[in-house]
């Protein structure tokens, strides 16, 4: 085993192995991230409802949340290709 892998195949492939798994032309990685920020997305303003729905009002707490997360967000989708590469970096 040589440093750089973990040991697993699947852990191999999908943190840094490959910088970009493909499926033929098929990016894994793209496709997987993008469903992954939009459920973020979807989930955060389903507990903005719910807050809305108990509470007949949204906190500052949670516009904060709202705003600081959805620029995240924004920026993931905008920087896309930059934002996968940091990532494989990281890991």
């Amino acid at each position: 085993m040589d440093t750089h892998s973990h040991g697993s195949f699947g852990l191999d492939f999908w943190v840094g192995r490959e910088l970009n798994p493909r499926l033929g032309s098929f990016d894994i990685k793209f496709i997987a991230y993008r469903v992954a920020m939009l459920f973020w997305l979807v989930l955060n303003f389903a507990f903005l409802a719910l807050q809305y729905e108990r509470y007949a009002f949204i906190t500052s707490r949670m516009w904060a949340y709202q705003l600081c997360t959805g620029i995240y967000i924004l920026d993931y989708f905008w920087n896309e290709p930059k934002m996968l590469t940091t990532w494989d970096i990281i890991s």
